[in-house]
């Protein structure tokens, strides 16, 4: 059986990387919502978004 220093010392630990998975939890949420949302990309670059947009009209414009 494990001393209780031991098992104080597994728990610290166990805590700690649960926080450590709380945080790296949400980073990817972050990433995830600013990967799936593209305002910010749109806010920073309109004139690429809009060529790209004309060029894509023109695709589905085009019957293919």
């Amino acid at each position: 059986m494990a001393s209780p220093e031991h098992r104080e010392a597994l728990e610290q630990n166990l805590e700690q990387h649960k926080q450590e998975l709380r945080l790296a939890v949400q980073d990817l949420t972050v990433a995830a919502k600013s990967w799936s949302d593209p305002t910010e990309s749109i806010r920073l670059r309109p004139g690429t978004w809009l060529a790209g947009a004309f060029v894509f009209g023109l695709w589905l414009g085009s019957g293919r």
